[in-house]
């Protein structure tokens, strides 16, 4: 509804992309975050920005690109949740990059992730 009546609204892109994401939709979430300039955001809409395009990442099991942007959170401009949640995500997020390097390493493809 707030992206309908202000199309132009940077902070209405972040925060629908966000619920995209809460709801599982990270393809949509990713095409409207490609949208968004960065350049034009204060320091709290960047962290959003980037903690949207971190879940983006991780999502769609790119971890490389979510570790990157995870460097690139300043996580004081996130409220408590956010940054309980980014702590939570990174420690699944750990957890997955580690069985996927045991499954590359072991000489066979580990289908069961």
């Amino acid at each position: 509804y707030l992206r309908s009546r202000n199309p132009d609204s940077q902070i209405a892109a972040i925060n629908h992309a966000a619920a995209l994401l809460v709801n599982r939709r990270a393809e949509e979430a990713e095409a409207i975050l490609k949208g968004v300039a960065p350049r034009r955001l204060s320091a709290s809409q960047s962290a959003q920005y980037q903690l949207d395009w971190f879940e983006v990442y991780a999502s769609l099991g790119q971890h490389e690109q979510a570790w990157a942007m995870r460097d690139r959170i300043d996580t004081e401009h996130l409220y408590p949740p956010q940054r309980r949640w980014l702590e939570q995500a990174c420690q699944n997020l750990s957890a997955r990059s580690a069985q996927v390097n045991v499954a590359f390493t072991s000489g066979k493809p580990n289908l069961e992730r």
